[in-house]
């Protein structure tokens, strides 16, 4: 059952990452139709203003309570789980002492200014 729930966190993880960078791209293109280029909550990404990006707002599958909100400031950059158990599967999760350890923090955005 570890395993499954393993597999479960890096699926859970993998797309509440992935829906951040996707809000912070269509942010870059529709400037001016959001107020935030990050979301300010989870449940942001489940609107469909200007899409959804996430069915639902997703548990930890390790604690089954909510996930660990990784901000810098009120921008939401990734989660985490709060369990400081130590993961089995070191080869998907990096030798990672803890769950905790583990970030699922979306790649920072560059602007690179107008094209040319």
């Amino acid at each position: 059952m570890k395993r499954d729930r393993e597999k479960e966190l890096a699926f859970r993880g993998n797309r509440i990452k992935e829906a951040i960078e996707r809000f912070v791209a269509d942010h870059e293109v529709l400037k001016g139709t959001s107020p935030n280029q990050y979301p300010l909550k989870l449940e942001e990404l489940t609107k469909k203003s200007p899409r959804r990006y996430l069915p639902v707002v997703y548990k930890d599958p390790i604690t089954g309570q909510d996930f660990e909100l990784i901000k810098v400031g009120k921008d939401i950059r990734g989660v985490r789980s709060t369990s400081l158990e130590t993961p089995m599967d070191q080869m998907t999760f990096k030798g990672a002492r803890t769950y905790h350890a583990i970030k699922f923090e979306a790649a920072q955005v560059k602007n690179c200014g107008p094209i040319r």
